[in-house]
């Protein structure tokens, strides 16, 4: 009688983990019938209650071309093998279709002949799309033909792209946990750097020219941009700098004056 009870116990606490999960926890027989979901899995998949959904087959629930590896996966599950998690594209009972993770699993009795396929699926669409967001910003970062400088709040570097290094000539490790003082030329008197920062803190941002010394101590002219980047406080989190050299574009002004003013 107590194994009893510890069975339905434990089947009671299994029924209550699968009916309550976030996740989309369904069962399936082996020909492919809905037996039981999830509340996660009606909610993901746009159905109002387990009635309308039990009976379905695996076919209603995703497109063909992950049909066919979700198949071939159970198929080698139901021989012994063992798969990760797969990715594919899931259909919600208003035919649109989202990107679906699934760990697939299949019990097998005691003589060893499968009886049931368990899938947990996951919706990570707005985790794919973060991370193509990140992957855009990051191919934004490094081939960026301006410099780009991060900062923390109290102006040490700890982020520097590929630009910054040609236009500077400080390696990405020569820069970060620096002061961008190291870059400061001395043309500009202090009042200069007392002033971008008030506008900075003030306004959030502030552009302009500005001189700086590259590594070889060469000293050039830079058209910078620095905007504050908020945190989810509302406070500022980072300071971001982008900037280009225009050394050359100062010389031909140099140049144009010299000529306006001096050449018969």
């Amino acid at each position: 009688k107590k194994v009893e009870q510890a069975l339905h116990a434990s089947e009671e606490k299994w029924r209550s983990i699968i009916a309550n999960s976030v996740n989309g926890i369904s069962i399936f027989s082996v020909h492919g019938l809905l037996e039981k979901s999830s509340q996660g899995m009606l909610k993901m998949f746009g159905y109002a209650n387990e009635e309308e959904i039990l009976g379905r087959p695996l076919d209603d629930f995703a497109d063909t071309a992950s049909l066919a590896r979700i198949k071939a996966v159970v198929a080698d599950l139901a021989q012994g093998g063992y798969v990760g998690a797969l990715e594919g594209w899931a259909i919600r009972k208003d035919g649109t279709r989202f990107l679906a993770e699934a760990q697939v699993d299949v019990l097998h009795n005691a003589q060893g002949e499968a009886t049931q396929i368990i899938f947990m699926t996951r919706d990570i669409s707005e985790q794919k799309r973060s991370q193509e967001e990140l992957r855009l910003a990051a191919s934004v970062f490094t081939h960026a033909r301006e410099g780009i400088m991060i900062t923390a709040v109290d102006g040490t570097i700890i982020e520097v792209n590929d630009t910054f290094t040609e236009i500077t000539g400080y390696t990405r490790a020569e820069a970060v946990g620096h002061n961008p003082r190291l870059l400061q030329s001395g043309r500009q008197a202090p009042a200069f750097y007392a002033s971008m920062w008030r506008e900075l803190r003030e306004r959030g941002n502030w552009s302009g020219e500005i001189w700086n010394r590259r590594k070889n101590g060469e000293i050039f002219a830079e058209l910078m941009t620095i905007s504050a980047v908020l945190g989810p406080n509302g406070e500022t989190a980072h300071y971001v700098a982008l900037f280009s050299d225009i050394s050359k574009l100062k010389e031909h002004e140099r140049r144009l004056e010299q000529i306006a003013h001096y050449d018969a």
